[in-house]
């Protein structure tokens, strides 16, 4: 048996919730259509900027 994984690192945006998630969504769908069955997300928060 043969799984295709698709794995994501990003740097997430502070207090960017909505915008890391819809980040987050499009490449899942990216992978899907690429035929991955498995989807892993690592997810680094970047630092707060003023």
């Amino acid at each position: 048996m043969t799984f295709r994984v698709a794995v994501l690192q990003m740097r997430s945006v502070n207090r960017e919730y909505e915008r890391n998630i819809k980040t987050i969504i499009k490449y899942m769908s990216d992978a899907k259509q690429n035929g991955a069955d498995i989807f892993c997300c690592r997810s680094v928060l970047s630092r707060a900027t003023t």
